[in-house]
């Protein structure tokens, strides 16, 4: 079994994404949310695939999505200081890590 805390250098090459559910739903919800601005700018909602990835795999092993998890997630693909994790209030993101834990 895949640690899904585990990242892996995938040397430019597009990294496989498990669509296993609940991928979809936590990529719907990141969608919505929009956390980063991106789909506001005009970027397709696979710009979210990553971390939907990641979220997603931590769910189906069973790991709360805590408010420290969606940082962490966050941070490694939008590195360390990401603008959400900066401007984003504790509570807005206690609010979406509350939601993508219910997706479980």
């Amino acid at each position: 079994m895949i640690d899904p805390t585990t990242t892996v250098d995938t040397c430019g090459v597009e990294p496989v994404l498990d669509r296993r559910p609940p991928f979809e739903a936590v990529l719907e919800l990141l969608g919505r949310e929009d956390p980063k601005g991106l789909l506001a700018i005009g970027a397709p909602i696979s710009e979210y695939d990553l971390e939907a990835d990641e979220i997603a795999r931590r769910l189906r092993a069973g790991q709360p999505i805590s408010d420290e998890v969606l940082v962490e997630v966050w941070e490694r693909w939008f590195g360390p200081g990401s603008g959400y994790v900066r401007r984003t209030s504790k509570s807005q993101v206690s609010k979406l890590a509350a939601h993508l834990d219910a997706l479980h």
